[in-house]
């Protein structure tokens, strides 16, 4: 029981006394010994933009520099910090490289963020529905023919968004995608928040950057060290203006931007331009071998490889995921025994599976600790199949743009009454972030099932007008 006196610092504190092994972000773990730069950084470093320190919205000096760095690094044209996550560079990309009432081509299983891009710029979309992986019930990648279809349907379409890696790591062909878009002279954007690591080293799958994706985001934090909210934007092309992605950052992006994120980033740039990370990122993914080596003795629990679908192009390996289905676990259950029971934090778990996030930061000795409690809790669960079809995500259907269903008239009904009716809310469940259900989208009685089969697994639902499985908004046509 928490104590409702304790400060938020406090119960920090508590938290990183119990030294639990974080398969969580961000990505330093919290490892004072990986990146000590990140614990110098506290309040007497905390300044605004005075002299000598230059202006994070019209850089001329060390913050000019520094992105210059960041696109060094990851092979970028021009690189954009940003303090406001991946959300602020999700935005300002989407306003950037679009006009009001456009049409982009988006992949149905993008964050929530660009949901709201498509919302604040009154965006008409086509959507590209994801296969779903079997045995695992996450969405799968986008392939090259089902965007090169869409285009040829669509002529329309003025920017593709895709999201690769996804929260799960799976990841798409990108430049496949990337040379069908511009034959068509369409810049694309990729949402690659969650693989800021990769093509830094040839032991990792290539970036959306080097495959010729026009606009990246990245979010630093994730999985290199670098402070929460601490991510970039990447500018790869000459099709979107670069004072039209600076102006829109001033927009969505703090005019008081942290110092202290800041230096992060520009610390985790200069540690991982140095000839020495090589080591660090061989290292990383010679843990994540013998991990994946030992897992394939398991009996009941799963872990997610490129082998395990052909609804998959490419996998990123630091992304851990655990199928449940066919056991009497679910994800979250995953997630709690490992908590309470090992002393290890995963990311997420969902209804039939859990997702672990690894990271540079990791130690041999965190890695084993959870190979022994994954190996435990195999060996202690039983089959029980009936799972399978409650895992199984069904489709939706768009009705109305999600910018004209956000202001259509609604009312709020029960839930039981929902069925069969346009939703005027967002239904989501967080993390990963993605709309199960967006504003204008029908919302069928499988919909419902499912999203109660989330609730009753222990997955945290939130809905943007109503109350969880009490009363949600419909649009009143």
């Amino acid at each position: 029981m928490r104590d409702e006196n304790q400060l938020l610092w406090q119960v920090l504190d508590g938290y990183n006394q119990e030294n639990i092994a974080s398969f969580h972000m961000p990505g330093h773990k919290r490892n004072r010994s990986f990146a000590p730069y990140l614990h110098e950084l506290s309040a007497h470093m905390d300044i605004t933009e005075i002299p000598n320190f230059d202006d994070l919205h019209e850089p001329r000096e060390i913050l000019k520099d520094s992105m210059e760095k960041a696109a060094q690094l990851c092979g970028s044209q021009k690189a954009f910090y940003l303090v406001n996550g991946s959300t602020a560079g999700i935005l300002a990309a989407i306003r950037s490289a679009t006009k009001r009432f456009d049409t982009v081509l988006v992949a149905r299983n993008c964050h929530r963020a660009v949901y709201h891009a498509i919302e604040l710029c009154c965006l008409q979309t086509v959507f590209l529905e994801p296969p779903t992986i079997e045995g695992f019930g996450c969405a799968g990648s986008i392939t090259p023919q089902m965007v090169q279809e869409a285009i040829e349907e669509n002529a329309e379409i003025k920017l593709v968004i895709l999201t690769s890696p996804t929260f799960e790591g799976i990841i798409s062909d990108i430049q496949a995608i990337s040379e069908i878009v511009h034959e068509n002279d369409i810049p694309i954007f990729v949402d690659e928040a969650h693989g800021a690591h990769l093509g830094l080293h040839p032991t990792f799958p290539r970036s959306a950057i080097q495959c010729g994706a026009d606009l990246v985001v990245q979010s630093f934090h994730k999985t290199l060290p670098s402070l929460t909210q601490s991510a970039v934007l990447h500018l790869n092309s000459n099709r979107i203006a670069t004072e039209e992605i600076q102006r829109q950052l001033m927009i969505f992006q703090s005019s008081s931007p942290s110092y202290i994120l800041l230096a992060s980033l520009d610390a985790c740039t200069r540690l991982l331009l140095q000839k020495e990370s090589s080591s660090l990122f061989e290292a990383w993914h010679n843990r994540l071998q013998v991990f994946a080596m030992k897992m394939k003795a398991l009996k009941k629990i799963t872990l997610l490889t490129r082998e395990k679908s052909k609804n998959i192009w490419a996998v990123d390996p630091s992304k851990l995921v655990f199928a449940m289905i066919g056991t009497t676990y679910t994800g979250v259950q995953f997630l709690e025994r490992l908590r309470h029971e090992y002393g290890i934090q995963l990311e997420m778990g969902y209804l039939p599976y859990a997702v672990a996030m690894t990271s540079l930061a990791d130690t041999d000795e965190m890695m084993e600790k959870l190979t022994r409690a994954v190996e435990a809790l195999d060996a202690s669960i039983e089959r029980d199949e009936t799972q399978v079809a409650r895992s199984q995500v069904p489709l939706v259907w768009s009705k109305m743009p999600v910018y004209k269903a956000i202001e259509a008239p609604s009312k709020v009904v029960n839930w039981n009454k929902a069925a069969g009716k346009l939703s005027g809310s967002y239904v989501w469940a967080y993390p990963p972030g993605v709309p199960i259900v967006a504003p204008g989208e029908v919302i069928s009685q499988e919909i419902l099932e499912y999203l109660y089969n989330l609730q009753m697994a222990g997955v945290h639902i939130q809905v943007t007008k109503g109350v969880v499985f009490e009363e949600i908004a419909v649009l009143d046509v």
